[in-house]
Order: structure tokens, then sequence, then C-alpha cells
């Protein structure tokens, strides 16, 4: 008797952790820290990776996104824009509870002229080395 409730109990925590497993894998449009899969990284299955991270996009004042735009975290990562505009930061040390990064219009004329700018990120610390922040910037074109 004591052998079926054990095998019994055993098949029906393997069952459970399989169903979260499976729903770890969403095929959602956006799953990792509301990047479409195929940006970063999608192979994680949902996971965040280790560390502190900032993600976003940058639009011009119309809303379209905008490539090749360099994305700065002072001290930390560089990045540039990709795909629709988004960017990917990420650090191992703890930042603290905000930060401040920058964009840069580096590439000249290529996508359009644009300001350079910066934005204030709220960081989220979940513990045990992970945190997450997230910035939307719209850049002004450059006036001659």
């Amino acid at each position: 008797m004591k052998k079926i409730i054990l095998k019994s109990s055993n098949a029906l925590l393997a069952a459970i952790l399989a169903l979260f497993g499976i729903a770890g894998c969403s095929g959602d449009e956006e799953t990792l820290y509301g990047v479409p899969n195929g940006e970063f990284g999608s192979g994680a299955y949902g996971c965040p990776p280790n560390g502190f991270v900032i993600n976003g996009n940058v639009t011009n004042e119309n809303g379209e996104p905008i490539n090749n735009i360099q994305v700065v975290w002072p001290e930390k990562d560089t990045s540039y824009t990709y795909g629709q505009g988004y960017f990917y930061l990420k650090s191992h040390e703890n930042p603290g509870s905000q930060v401040r990064i920058y964009f840069n219009d580096t590439d000249g004329p290529a996508n359009g002229s644009y300001q350079n700018d910066s934005t204030d990120v709220q960081i989220e610390d979940y513990g045990y080395g992970d945190g997450y922040g997230r910035a939307n910037k719209t850049l002004k074109e450059k006036t001659e």
C-alpha cells in the first residue's frame, strides 16, 4: 500500500512540474521582458537572464521605430537599437533603484538625424542578483 501511495504521489508531482515547465515555454509574441520572440534569445523559454536588465524601444515623433541608435548605460553596457527600435542592456552589478541611460544618434543621416537625449529608468530589484527596468523613448529630429 505504501508503494502505491508513493508512486501515485511521485506521478502527481511529476505531472505538476511538467505543467509548470510547459507554461514557461509560452509561444506568445512577447515572452521575455516584453521583447518579441527571436529578438534576443527566446530560446531561454521565458526564463529571465541572470543580472539586471533594461530594455525598451526608441521611436521618432511619428511613432516609427528608429534603428542604430546607440543606447548607453554608463559604466555597465552599450547597445544599439535593432529590429523595431528595440534595445537590450545588461549588468551583473546591482545599479540601485534608478539609473540614467543615454540615447545617441551615431550613424549620421542614415536613419534620419535625431537629437541625443537621456531618460531615468526605475529598476525593480527581484533579489538574487536579478532586476529589471523598461524605457521607451521618443527622439526629436535635429533641426539645422
